[in-house]
């Protein structure tokens, strides 16, 4: 999906209306974020959105471990 396709500016208007109809529920805003990130990426081939999956599930764990340390 390029920035100057019919389909990018559709997608665009989809997710910016449905990040803004939720604006008094911000834990759930990220998670849109996060999930038409995924689309985005899928959407032109599938190995960029595991890859985008993979770094974001080891950003997690990392940030888990980080937060659990008992020392700075």
């Amino acid at each position: 999906m390029f920035f100057q396709s019919i389909d990018f500016g559709i997608f665009f208007v989809i997710v910016f209306f449905v990040f803004w109809l939720t604006y008094r529920r911000p834990e759930l805003r990220k998670y849109i974020l996060l999930g038409s990130s995924y689309l985005f990426f899928g959407y032109w081939n599938w190995f960029f959105a595991l890859l985008l999956l993979l770094c974001s599930a080891f950003t997690l764990f990392a940030g888990n471990l980080i937060r659990s340390a008992e020392s700075k």
